[in-house]
């Protein structure tokens, strides 16, 4: 997703589906950019307010950190 796509979805002028995989993906082809000692930190904090009791969403997040915890271990090799 490029920066101004990033835009208009935040704004509500674009209604561009991200799946996990190429959320993921996105993140690698950004970290491949970036200098062998880059490190790129996530902070998550209230995600149980937002997940709530949806088991779907819990596993989707559960899926998201751990697809982007193997690519990162993957491109560190």
């Amino acid at each position: 997703m490029s920066e101004q796509a990033a835009r208009n979805w935040f704004n509500g002028t674009e209604t561009n589906e991200l799946s996990i995989a190429q959320l993921v993906a996105d993140i690698q082809e950004y970290e491949n950019g970036k200098g062998k000692n880059f490190r790129l930190l996530f902070m998550v904090d209230e995600v149980g307010q937002y997940i709530g009791d949806d088991g779907n969403l819990m596993i989707t997040f559960s899926l998201l950190l751990r697809k982007s915890g193997l690519a990162a271990v993957a491109r560190r090799g």
